[in-house]
């Protein structure tokens, strides 16, 4: 079942050739390690981006996320339930 959230969540990231890589999501206290990025786009307002990722995180689940650079917080968007 995919659920819509849209809940803050902790990314740790790396920069690396100019891009963002996300590794690992800590929700609810549970960390997942992203397995792979199956999408990633961005979307601009004004002066900011917000980049999203669609990724395979631990235990085969989907993930949707983003970082909005006007506060630089990640936020968990949908996530396929078990």
């Amino acid at each position: 079942m995919n659920q819509a959230l849209h809940e803050p969540i902790e990314v740790l990231t790396k920069f690396q050739h100019g891009q963002i890589v996300p590794l690992r999501i800590r929700w609810n206290d549970r960390v997942y390690n992203v397995e792979k990025i199956t999408g990633n786009w961005f979307h601009r307002d004004g002066d900011f981006k917000e980049y999203f990722f669609a990724a395979l995180v631990t235990g085969n689940r989907l993930v949707e996320i983003h970082l909005d650079t006007r506060d630089m917080r990640w936020t968990l968007d949908r996530i396929d339930e078990e």
